[in-house]
């Protein structure tokens, strides 16, 4: 462990010298500038704690219900980005992004640790393909743009292109933060109206990475291989008031690891706005039907039913107000299945969603995000301790936050009651330089009377990324 440790510090000694030679590469292909070159690269490394005393229960609806118990998981990781852009002209650009990743374990579950059987990332582990897309604006002079390719589905700003990321966010979900890709086709069309935008999007997610330049170590990245097709139609009415319509047909089929079949329909409506410039919301709600087969259904096929609510609310305080506090309470629901129910599955099933109501904390990255039967009630608060310089240097921000969770079904608990347990999150996040960020992430778990023999447990993160 201490040789890893001198290693990590090692990597990261030569990062933070090597970093001011580094500003990103921006070459005009051309004496207009219409066509050029971008590249750029980023480094992130992470040392995380947490516990497996944790019974994660039968909670896990569409994932193994078994306790992940022993030493708690100990490990080191860096995660290296290249990528590039070529403009070919203003309205069309080529992407791409490689990325490697490797990790040293002190502990790990399964056999995956680097004295075990399992499937270790070790250095150099692989390198894949992350990103790799053609993208078009406004074709032949039309409100239509395309993209084709290996792609996140984020906008500009990080966001979601689909609702609140409820459904579709992260495409590969078991490898910890590595990537959030899928590989599809995405419409958009924007009238001249400037009130409308549409979004049609096919996407296809292999269970294993198969875009890899070296040392591919054959894991399974997904629920199995999916099929997803649908769209959206944002429509803003005013600033106050704008609606989001969305419907899915997904078609996973899981024959390696959960072996779980599941072809979904899911229809969706959020509104959301800004009534005022201190006060933001957005409340998102989404169905499913179709049909189930894995998890807790035992492999029966059963028909779906599962229900979704995501309600939050931002409140921004007067500008000049000390430490300038920002109010984030949320409130979500996803439903839970009834055993009584017999050939219906009530549990909502979360496609695509890893970790749309959470920052990584505890409690998710034990259960992979995979959520069904839950009551949250979240409360969180961003606090500005430095505010920096006009480009963000500098700037400290600290975030706490309080979450209480209940089970929408208590009987699939092993404790007799509905109260998952209590949640409390530190976030420290501070902007050194132009290139370089700092980030404390810890939280405790308090679990309630859903388990019978549930552990408290925590987990403490520290991350610096550079940006080059």
């Amino acid at each position: 462990m201490a040789k890893a440790w001198m290693k990590w510090m090692a990597a990261g000694a030569v990062a933070l010298v090597g970093a001011p030679a580094w500003s990103g590469l921006n070459l005009k292909l051309d004496p207009e500038g219409s066509r050029r070159l971008e590249i750029g690269a980023d480094e992130q490394m992470r040392m995380e704690h947490y516990d497996r005393d944790i019974w994660q229960g039968p909670n896990r609806d569409v994932a193994p219900s078994t306790a992940e118990e022993g030493p708690a998981v100990d490990y080191l990781r860096t995660r290296e980005r290249v990528w590039g852009k070529l403009t070919l002209s203003p309205d069309t650009f080529v992407y791409g992004r490689l990325v490697h990743r490797a990790q040293y374990f002190s502990s790990r579950d399964t056999g995956e640790s680097n004295n075990g059987t399992g499937a270790p990332w070790r250095w150099p582990d692989e390198v894949i393909l992350d990103n790799l897309y053609l993208n078009m604006e406004s074709i032949g002079g039309s409100g239509w743009s395309l993209r084709a390719g290996r792609f996140d589905l984020l906008d500009e700003k990080g966001k979601p292109l689909f609702g609140n990321g409820m459904v579709l966010l992260d495409g590969t979900p078991r490898d910890g933060g590595r990537s959030l890709y899928f590989d599809g086709v995405l419409a958009t069309y924007r009238p001249d109206n400037e009130r409308d935008t549409f979004r049609l999007a096919a996407l296809y997610g292999d269970s294993k990475e198969w875009l890899y330049a070296i040392n591919d170590q054959d894991r399974s990245l997904r629920r199995g291989d999916t099929w997803i097709g649908g769209g959206s139609w944002v429509h803003s009415f005013c600033k106050e008031f704008n609606t989001e319509l969305y419907y899915f047909h997904v078609d996973i089929n899981d024959s390696i690891s959960e072996r779980e079949n599941a072809q979904l329909e899911i229809p969706g409506i959020r509104l959301f706005g800004s009534p005022h410039k201190q006060i933001d919301y957005s409340v998102e709600y989404a169905h499913q039907f179709g049909h189930y087969q894995g998890g807790t259904a035992g492999g029966a096929m059963q028909d779906c039913a599962g229900s979704m609510l995501d309600a939050r609310l931002t409140l921004k305080s007067l500008e000049g107000t000390w430490l300038e506090p920002v109010l984030k309470p949320e409130f979500t629901w996803l439903s839970g299945n009834k055993t009584s129910s017999g050939g219906t599955y009530e549990g909502w099933h979360p496609v695509y969603a890893e970790y749309p109501i959470w920052r990584e904390e505890l409690y998710p990255q034990i259960n992979r995000g995979a959520w069904t039967n839950l009551l949250q009630y979240r409360l969180g608060l961003d606090l500005t301790a430095r505010k920096g310089d006009k480009a963000g240097v500098g700037k400290v921000t600290v975030s706490p936050a309080w979450t209480t969770m209940y089970a929408d079904r208590g009987e699939l608990g092993t404790g007799g009651g509905t109260h998952i347990g209590e949640m409390v999150s530190l976030f420290i996040d501070y902007k050194a330089t132009s290139w370089w960020s700092i980030s404390l992430q810890c939280a405790e778990f308090m679990p309630g009377n859903y388990y019978a023999d549930g552990h408290a447990g925590e987990w403490v993160r520290l991350e610096m990324t550079f940006t080059y």
